[in-house]
C-alpha cells in the first residue's frame, strides 16, 4: 500500500535495455493499461476455462452419442439377425409345408388310384355277381320255379290221417344292392393326406358285403342245384332241350296234383275184368277213391265248371277244364254246389261224396284227361 501523504503513481515505466549495442529505450505504461491487461488475462483464462468445460461437456456427449450410435447399430444389427433368422425359419417352414404338401398330394394321388381300383375291382366283382344272378334267373325261370307259389291246399277230414302238402315256393333269390360310389369313396383332406372315417367305414362296409355276398351265392347256388334236381326229377328225363324241359315243367305246374278226397285207392287205373261182370266197359278210366258219403270233394287245381249234371253209370257228374289241356272228372257226387262257367280255385270245395249211378259203395271215381287222353291220376296225386 502506499504510505500516507505520498501520491499513487498512474503508471509504470519500462526501461528495455538490448544485448546488443542498441540503444536502450523506455516505455510508459499507464496503470490502467495492466488493469485493463489484467481484466483481459482473467476474461480470457475464464473464457478459457469455459471453452474447456464447454469442450470436455461435448466430447462427453459426442462420446455418449457415439455410445448411442454403437449400441443403435448394433441393435439394428441385432434387428437384422433376427429377421433375418425369422426368414430364415419361415424359409424352413415354407419348405417343410412344400414338403408336406407334396407328400400330401403323392399321398392323395395313391389313395385316389387305389379308390379307383377299388371301385373297378368291385364294380367288376358286382358285374360278376349279376350275371351270376341273371344265371340264376334263367336256370329258375327254365325249370319253372319262378311260377312255383304256395296255393293253399284241401284240408283233410278229420277221420283221414293223410296230408296233402302243397309244394313249397323257392325262396327268392334276388339281386344284390348296386354299389354306390359314395360308399367307396375316399374323403381325402387338402392337407395332410388322411382318410376321413367316413371313407374306412365305407370301405369296411363295402368289404363285408362282398365277404358276406360270396358265401351267400354259394349257398344259393346249391339251394339252386337241390331245387332244380327235384323239378327235373317231377318229369323225368323225356326232354331234350331247355324249351323242351320248360314245357314239360310247365305242363306239370299246371296239372291236377293234389288229392279231391283222401282215402284208399279200391279201383286202379286201367283194365279191369271185375268191369265185365257189372256190364261196364272193362277199362277203367280214372280210379276210385274210398270215402264217406258226404265227404267235401276239393278241386285239385284251378280251373272252370264245364259240365254238371247225371250222367247214366256214372250219376252225378261234374267236369272242370284246367290250363294246358288239363281236364277232371268226379262221378258219383252226392250233391254239386258249384254251376257250369264258374272259376274255381285250388281247395275249393266242388262237390260231395255220394252213391249215385252204378256204384258198389260210396266213393270218388275221379279221372284226370290230358288233351282228351285219360291218364293215370295215381301218378299226379301228391306230385
Amino acid at each position: 500500500m502506499p504510505r500516507k501523504g505520498r501520491k499513487r503513481p498512474d503508471s509504470f515505466t519500462v526501461i528495455i535495455v538490448p544485448h546488443t549495442e542498441h540503444a536502450s529505450f523506455s516505455v510508459r505504461i499507464p496503470l490502467w493499461t495492466i488493469y485493463v491487461a489484467v481484466g483481459l488475462i482473467v476474461t480470457g483464462l475464464a473464457g478459457v476455462a469455459f471453452l474447456l468445460l464447454d469442450y470436455q461437456d461435448a466430447t462427453a456427449q459426442l462420446a455418449q452419442l457415439r455410445r448411442g450410435g454403437q449400441l443403435g447399430i448394433v441393435h439394428e444389427q441385432q434387428l437384422r439377425n433376427t429377421i433375418v433368422a425369422e426368414r430364415q425359419q419361415q424359409d424352413a417352414l415354407r419348405s417343410i409345408i412344400a414338403d408336406q404338401e407334396a407328400h400330401a398330394a403323392e399321398q392323395a394321388n395313391e389313395w385316389s388310384e387305389e379308390a379307383a381300383r377299388f371301385n373297378e375291382e368291385v364294380s367288376q366283382l358286382y358285374a360278376q355277381i349279376a350275371e351270376l344272378e341273371q344265371f340264376k334267373a334263367d336256370i329258375r325261370h327254365i325249370v319253372g320255379l319262378d311260377r312255383v307259389a304256395p296255393t293253399p291246399s284241401a284240408t283233410p277230414d278229420a277221420s283221414t290221417a293223410k296230408t296233402d302238402a302243397p309244394p313249397t315256393a323257392a325262396p327268392g333269390i334276388g339281386p344284390l344292392e348296386p354299389l354306390q360310389d359314395d360308399r367307396v369313396a375316399l374323403n381325402l383332406s387338402s392337407r395332410g393326406g388322411t382318410r376321413s372315417a367316413s371313407a374306412q367305414e365305407a370301405i369296411q362296409a363295402t368289404s363285408d358285403l362282398l365277404q358276406n355276398a360270396v358265401p351267400q351265392q354259394k349257398a344259393d347256388l346249391e339251394a339252386l342245384k337241390q331245387q332244380v334236381a327235384e323239378r327235373i326229377a317231377k318229369v323225368g328225363k323225356d326232354w331234350s332241350s331247355p324249351e323242351q324241359l320248360n314245357r314239360e315243367l310247365s305242363l306239370y305246374d299246371a296239372s291236377p296234383r293234389a288229392w279231391p278226397v283222401y282215402g284208399l285207392i279200391t279201383a286202379p287205373f286201367g283194365y279191369d275184368a271185375r268191369r265185365i261182370a257189372l256190364g261196364v266197359q272193362p277199362f277203367h278210366e280214372g280210379i276210385d277213391i274210398g270215402a264217406n258219403v258226404g265227404t267235401a270233394v276239393r278241386a285239385p287245381q284251378d280251373g272252370v265248371v264245364v259240365s254238371a249234371g247225371w250222367n247214366g253209370s256214372y250219376g252225378l257228374v261234374l267236369e272242370i277244364r284246367h290250363s294246358m289241356g288239363w281236364s277232371t272228372l268226379y262221378a258219383h257226387l252226392a250233391t254239386i254246389p258249384v254251376k257250369v262257367g264258374q272259376s274255381v280255385k285250388k281247395g275249393d270245395i266242388i262237390g260231395y261224396v255220394g252213391m249215385t249211378g252204378l256204384t258198389t259203395g260210396p266213393h270218388l271215381h275221379y279221372e284226370i284227361h290230358l288233351n282228351g287222353t285219360p291218364v293215370d291220376p295215381a301218378k299226379y296225386l301228391g306230385r
